[in-house]
């Protein structure tokens, strides 16, 4: 078994186009991401032909209604990230924190944005090829070994907010 089969498997993987679509613009912010570091990045896959364009949820889209139910039956409470994409789906603005997390984010400040709720889609080959730190996290075995890498990269690049 095998042989021709998973040759034929690999070869159609290989000729697959390959996307990285990201929503939740600026829930990073509290981590000092900064947005403009992002947007000139996206401008510069724009350029190599690796950012598809934006499209976004809307309240009356069929996909945010989805969104919604899914997120009320999976431990709302548990998650930041979608709590404040769902904040600014339903049109919120600014520092306002979900009746769901509140417990986790009062005392800290949010940016809810209509941004949040936009998708960015981009061409996962392309932008590959424009990820610094690629080679640094080849070797790593864990998130945390992961993450760390990525935090000392963008530490030594001036990435975060110095506010």
């Amino acid at each position: 078994h095998g042989g021709y089969d998973e040759y034929m498997f690999c070869s159609f993987i290989e000729k697959c186009k390959k996307f990285l679509v990201n929503l939740g613009f600026g829930v990073d912010c509290f981590h000092g991401v900064v947005h403009s570091h992002y947007l000139e990045n996206v401008a510069t896959l724009s350029k190599a032909g690796g950012f598809l364009g934006s499209f976004s949820l809307h309240p009356s889209m069929e996909e945010a209604k989805k969104f919604e139910a899914i997120y009320t039956k999976c431990s709302p409470e548990n998650s930041i990230v979608c709590s404040s994409i769902l904040s600014a789906v339903q049109g919120e603005f600014g520092n306002i924190h979900s009746p769901h997390t509140k417990y986790r984010t009062m005392g800290s400040k949010l940016y809810i944005s209509p941004l949040m709720c936009m998708y960015f889609t981009f061409d996962l080959d392309i932008l590959a090829k424009h990820i610094m730190y690629l080679g640094s996290i080849k070797n790593t075995k864990t998130l945390g070994e992961v993450r760390s890498t990525i935090h000392r990269y963008c530490s030594e690049q001036g990435y975060y907010d110095k506010n």
